[in-house]
Parts: C-alpha cells; sequence; structure tokens
C-alpha cells in the first residue's frame, strides 16, 4: 500500500518488501526474490506465496486487517 517511508504504523521500519516489483523506483521498497538471488548464488527458489488471507483494505491511511506477507522457500544448490 504505502511505498515510502516512514511507516504510518511502525517508525522502525528500514524498508518494504515486494517479491518481483520495486513499485516507486525509491530504495524504500525491496524486490525480495532478485535480492536473495544476487546475494546467494548457490539457491533455487522452489516455492513463494503471498500471504494476504483477510487483507481487503487498501487505503494506505487505515491499518490494514487480515495477513500480509511474503513466504519464499529455497533449496541449496550443490
Amino acid at each position: 500500500k504505502k511505498t515510502t517511508l516512514p511507516s504510518n504504523w511502525n517508525i522502525d521500519h528500514k524498508h518494504y518488501f515486494t517479491m518481483y516489483d520495486q513499485k516507486d523506483g525509491s530504495n524504500c521498497t525491496i524486490p525480495i526474490i532478485p535480492f536473495i538471488e544476487n546475494k546467494f548464488s548457490d539457491l533455487s527458489l522452489i516455492y513463494k506465496k503471498r500471504c494476504d488471507y483477510g487483507h481487503t483494505i487498501n487505503d494506505p491511511k487505515i491499518h490494514s486487517d487480515g495477513e500480509y506477507s511474503i513466504e519464499l522457500v529455497y533449496t541449496k544448490i550443490k
């Protein structure tokens, strides 16, 4: 929802994350899959899921309901 810091709900947030795309071109939002794959060349992504069960509020000025997270599972390449 919001792509620039500070967070409305937690001033300690340092970054926001998406799976692939960097929505606004700022350094506040990190595309996590490319970030991981650039840091660790010996990993292979085997599962990804955007967990947004019950997440219905899209207004950045209203606190979200439900869950919103990214789940990634990697395996190490031998």
